[in-house]
């Protein structure tokens, strides 16, 4: 059976984008990553540049860009 290598993106979510994770993830070669989404500042609706402030397009628009990222790198979101 093979298994994967991943790690939390818990410790990186307040000094770096989702793609700069992702690109980390890959140098240090990891398979998948969990992303974690639960930065109170970064993801807080009420903060205007949030992505979680954004309209529901631009939001669909900027993770789908992060998975074609990831996809691209050979990286699994889990």
């Amino acid at each position: 059976m093979k298994r994967k290598v991943s790690f939390s993106t818990s410790r990186f979510t307040k000094t770096h984008s989702e793609l700069e994770i992702l690109e980390i993830a890959k140098s240090v070669g990891t398979d998948a990553i969990d992303l974690d989404l639960c930065d109170q500042k970064k993801y807080n609706y009420r903060n205007p540049a949030s992505i979680y402030s954004k309209s529901r397009e631009e939001f669909a628009a900027y993770f789908e860009a992060v998975k074609h990222h990831a996809d691209e790198l050979g990286v699994e979101i889990c």
